[in-house]
């Protein structure tokens, strides 16, 4: 074996030598692509070769890509560093950044340095994964790490892309073991409003205001909107409404899509808002419900519903009474705050309640343009 540069240094990583050295006080490190043999302690003589062309070439300044080896520091960042800087970087909404970070998170447990984020390592990483969720969660926690790699490739961060597999239409993942929130029971119409009737106007179970937040009329404003419990959490006079206004106005940034629009108001939304909005400042806020909803989902609903009932579920009754309602598919998606006609349609529920909305119709003469049906006497 020759003799081989000063200054550099290799070490196997993930099966493969890599090259260490320093160039005005910049540390590198490149993956030779030269695999480590079985009980080698030593470089091999292609490794030590590659890694001196590798050296050779950053002395010149050529930046050092090579096709298929593993991504590698090009700063003297960490891993973790560079996380944190692209998500400084990234220009996305606030939800988005939050999961990105969510995901950073779990990277690192999983690899402690860029070299190690070789093309297996990457692909058995997704495999594990779609044994533990669903198979949506995990193509977009690879399209997260293929966002970062752009990035890192694109910023000089790392030397090559990091290569992440394609998530398959035909698989299905796992679903999570606990479900973070449950499947919204089949609640007609007439169950929420007798379960609005219950909830009391003020928290602490009296009318007293001091202190105390509204109840009644946030959800009653739910029902009548499907707005969100998050953008119900951030309303506020008169940012956002202001007596004697038929609309509520919300910013892209109150809204889990980024969707920036008007909510017409009901006549019911109105003096809800009315009855509790205060001068100026936040109408609702962020509290815990289930102590007022649980009790009043009990006296209401069937056991094995009310047990899973929860605030979110008015939502979901909401926009399914809207879509019942209605045929103005464009327009209940403008409430919901939906950008997807798949989202919206995840809400249509089919019931005899609805069936006889159509029999109804047919009667009238409404869906076939016909005279009204007389029905036989009995």
């Amino acid at each position: 074996m020759g003799r081989r540069a000063q200054g550099i240094r290799f070490r196997p990583v993930g099966g493969i030598w890599t090259v260490r050295f320093r160039i005005a006080g910049k540390r590198h490190e490149y993956s030779t692509g030269v695999k480590v043999e079985p009980r080698q302690r030593r470089p091999s003589e292609a490794a030590v070769r590659e890694g001196e062309q590798i050296y050779a070439s950053c002395l010149q300044g050529k930046r050092i890509v090579r096709a298929g080896a593993a991504p590698t520091l090009d700063s003297g960042s960490t891993l973790a560093e560079l996380f944190a800087e692209w998500l400084e970087d990234l220009t996305v909404r606030a939800a988005t950044a939050e999961q990105y970070e969510v995901f950073t998170v779990q990277w690192l447990r999983e690899w402690k340095r860029v070299s190690e984020m070789t093309e297996a390592s990457v692909a058995a990483y997704f495999r594990r994964r779609l044994r533990e969720v669903i198979r949506k969660s995990v193509a977009n926690e690879a399209s997260a790490l293929r966002k970062f790699s752009a990035w890192g490739v694109e910023t000089g961060a790392i030397t090559a892309p990091i290569v992440v597999p394609k998530i398959s239409k035909s698989v299905t993942g796992t679903p999570y073991k606990e479900r973070r929130r449950t499947r919204a029971p089949e609640l007609s119409a007439a169950e929420v409003e007798a379960i609005l009737a219950l909830l009391p106007e003020w928290s602490g179970l009296d009318k007293r205001k001091n202190g105390l937040f509204p109840v009644r009329a946030r959800f009653e404003l739910m029902f009548e909107t499907t707005l969100r419990p998050a953008t119900l959490d951030k309303l506020s006079v008169p940012e956002h409404w202001a007596p004697g206004e038929r609309v509520i106005r919300l910013d892209a940034s109150d809204d889990k899509e980024g969707y920036e629009r008007e909510i017409p108001l009901t006549e019911p939304a109105r003096k809800a808002l009315e009855r509790v909005a205060p001068e100026a400042g936040i109408i609702f806020g962020a509290h815990k419900y289930h102590r007022y909803l649980g009790p009043a989902a009990a006296a209401v609903l069937p056991a094995a519903k009310a047990r899973i009932f929860t605030g979110q579920h008015v939502r979901s009754a909401a926009i399914t009474r809207a879509l019942e309602r209605s045929s103005n598919l464009a327009g209940v998606m403008h409430l919901a705050g939906h950008k997807h006609a798949s989202t919206t349609s995840k809400y249509v529920r089919p019931t005899f309640r609805a069936a006889l909305d159509v029999i109804g119709a047919f009667d009238s003469g409404e869906l076939s343009g016909e005279k009204p049906r007389k029905r036989a006497a009995k």
